[in-house]
């Protein structure tokens, strides 16, 4: 899991991005921010009801049940969400990374 991360993007951006005729729109009312660590809350899309939506998540371990297991662009990450938290799912560095740290985001 990622210790850190950052949203630099509005909710107007996210919803272009994302969302489309059949999503449900909600105000979530987030800011951006710099330093998310865990425990904070941040914006993520999840698939539901057979369109996708945005809710707010807090930033946290990994689910029991997933042990097993461009310029700016808004960069999208995997991730893993249950109920009311989520997680960022890394792998290894790739090359341009390695030398800043050992493990990275899926980016999407």
């Amino acid at each position: 899991m990622c210790g850190r991360a950052y949203h630099t993007y509005t909710e107007e951006e996210l919803e272009a991005r994302y969302l489309n005729e059949k999503s449900k729109r909600n105000p979530l009312g987030f800011t951006k921010n710099f330093n998310l660590a865990p425990t904070q809350e941040a914006p993520i899309v999840i698939q539901a009801e057979g369109a996708p939506e945005i809710k707010m998540a807090r930033f946290g371990p990994i689910p029991f049940w997933a042990q097993d297991v461009k310029s700016g662009a808004i960069m999208s990450v995997a991730g893993v969400w249950e109920n009311d938290s989520f997680s960022i799912i890394t792998i290894g560095a790739n090359s341009m990374m390695a030398a800043i740290h050992d493990r990275m985001p899926v980016i999407l």
